[in-house]
């Protein structure tokens, strides 16, 4: 029973990844999108142009609403750069739909400042 905590398991041409795996896998990229929406406000919250303002507008409302639904201690202490798996502290119920489109979300967001500042550009070249 040494597979109950692993993320792979023995097959019979290598290893096959558990849905333990993939969730994880799941949650770094979710992560990842936070992380560049975070960075993409900070380079885009000055701008002056009205399609980036715009964009910051909705992109700060998104990401406000994720960090409501998950709470910043559900690991021993992820504020300070430990994680203890062992030691979850469960999140406010989310529906499977509800992390869909949450991640939606944010990925439109990081989209609409990228793309905001492009169609400037274009206005600008008219």
């Amino acid at each position: 029973d040494n597979w109950v905590f692993g993320y792979v398991l023995p097959g019979p041409d290598g290893p096959i990844d558990t849905l333990g795996l993939e969730l994880r896998r799941e949650g770094i990229d979710d992560f990842r999108y936070c992380e560049l929406l975070d960075r993409l406000l900070k380079e885009k919250s000055h701008s002056r142009k009205p399609s980036v303002r715009a964009a910051v507008t909705k992109a700060r409302a998104i990401r406000e609403a994720v960090r409501r639904r998950f709470r910043p201690d559900a690991f021993s202490d992820m504020a300070g750069g430990s994680v203890w798996l062992h030691d979850y502290r469960p999140q406010p119920a989310l529906r499977l739909s509800d992390y869909d489109r949450l991640r939606h979300s944010v990925a439109e967001a990081c989209v609409a400042l990228v793309e905001g500042e492009k169609s400037n550009k274009s206005e600008e070249a008219l």
